[in-house]
């Protein structure tokens, strides 16, 4: 009887999160945390981010995170100590941890109010953020190896290229397909005068890395030897 007073007194309670890593991405639970060290992983761009949580806006769905290494929080809001901070969208957000809980002194330090200027500058650099790691991540083949985006990136810094799947799309004429060779450049005969620039591309990339190939297989023979004069006297 007693033990069930105990679990019907205490449904009510909600339980503070506790150091550790927390299965999933619950909102509520991470809003919790705010004014705590936490370490936060992001899909866009895959990356840990730790530092105090100094606010989470369930209204633009933004995280705000105090880097690590920036000075303590200053004791008024008039101060002007600098700060860096990092801006999250919770919708990249993948999961959390807490590194050090935070007491409800930090916490109400850790909540200033916003401004509207502030807001929108938040929402300026995380947009501006978003846009720079969806344009970085759209370059990235999947499932390809380091040789295949090294073949990408070495064209795209010339012509605009895109993945489709395996294959590397070029100034939408030319395919590229694995092993990425001159000889797997195709296109239509209409884009002949493409194909042949881009082959001349790829041609480039493997001949730079032709001398540092294993076994010597750089078409040059090996280095003459020079017979030493004997020195006179001696």
């Amino acid at each position: 009887m007693a033990e069930a007073k105990k679990q019907a007194g205490g449904g009510g309670r909600v339980a503070t999160p506790k150091p550790g890593p927390q299965p999933g991405v619950d909102v509520e639970a991470l809003s919790k945390t705010v004014g705590a060290r936490i370490k936060v992983t992001t899909s866009v761009p895959s990356a840990i981010v730790e530092g105090t949580l100094f606010t989470l806006c369930k209204t633009t769905k933004l995280l705000a995170i105090k880097d690590a290494n920036s000075p303590p929080a200053p004791p008024t809001p008039s101060s002007s100590a600098p700060a860096n901070y990092h801006i999250v969208s919770l919708a990249n957000v993948t999961g959390f941890e807490v590194v050090q809980a935070a007491d409800e002194g930090e916490k109400e330090q850790a909540v200033p109010t916003l401004t509207k200027a502030e807001n929108d500058a938040l929402n300026s650099r995380e947009a501006q953020a978003i846009r720079e790691a969806k344009k970085w991540e759209s370059t990235r083949g999947k499932g390809v190896s380091r040789e295949a985006q090294e073949i990408h990136d070495h064209i795209m810094r010339t012509l605009p290229t895109r993945w489709n799947n395996q294959q590397i799309i070029i100034n939408d004429a030319v395919v590229l397909e694995p092993p990425y060779k001159v000889e797997n450049c195709k296109a239509p005969k209409e884009k002949s005068a493409a194909l042949q620039q881009i082959k001349k591309v790829v041609e480039g990339y493997w001949s730079k890395r032709q001398p540092s190939t294993k076994g010597g297989q750089n078409n040059r023979g090996p280095a003459p030897v020079v017979p030493l004069n004997p020195k006179k006297g001696g």
